[in-house]
């Protein structure tokens, strides 16, 4: 989404299909510092988009987005959406917590709806950028961390809203890191390093 080209008008309707891409960051400035690229980028377009991140991490945003552009604005509308990370969709993800993830898809699928119906655009379009692993990740949950990928995938595709996934390196375990970045970067449409 970040470096496709912008098609020139014409007058056959343009189909953009929808992305699911990961970065991987060095460290917690450059997750911040990508995010705000990728939330200016979202918002110039009229499009809406959804932060789902860490409180500091969100705090870091915002302030760095305020120095560029109205995101006061793009709050009010409605285009502009953040969410907690550890409090709204990692505890949907805890080993045996069924109910709890079916809630996250209810109430995914309604925030997407709701930021679609805020977005300026003719063909609205929704972005969602997430933090995936705010803690360490341990070996056993690994599947949880792949599990969230599955299921923003599936809901991302009902409504045709695109991804960004942000890693911080250091949130991999150093024996299983090769591995578990492998089965990550599968899980994605396209790859960042930042």
């Amino acid at each position: 989404m970040l470096n496709e080209p912008i098609p020139a008008a014409s007058e056959n309707v343009v189909q953009i299909r929808q992305r699911h891409d990961v970065a991987l960051y060095q460290d917690d400035i450059r997750l911040v510092e990508g995010f705000v690229r990728f939330v200016e980028f979202v918002l110039k377009l009229g499009n809406s988009v959804i932060v789902i991140a860490t409180t500091s991490h969100r705090a870091a945003i915002l302030q760095k987005l305020r120095e560029t552009l109205d995101v006061d604005a793009a709050i009010e509308e409605g285009r502009y959406v953040e969410r907690d990370i550890i409090n709204d969709t990692l505890s949907a993800f805890q080993v045996g917590n069924l109910n709890a993830a079916v809630r996250f898809r209810r109430s995914a699928a309604d925030l997407f709806e709701e930021a679609a119906k805020a977005a300026q655009r003719e063909r609205r379009r929704v972005a969602v950028c997430r933090e995936c692993a705010p803690k360490p990740i341990e070996e056993a949950n690994a599947k949880a961390v792949i599990s969230q990928e599955d299921v923003f995938e599936e809901i991302a595709k009902s409504y045709n809203v695109d991804l960004l996934c942000g890693y911080i390196l250091s949130a991999f375990p150093r024996k299983d890191r090769t591995l578990m970045i492998r089965r990550i970067r599968a899980a994605h449409s396209g790859v960042w390093q930042g």
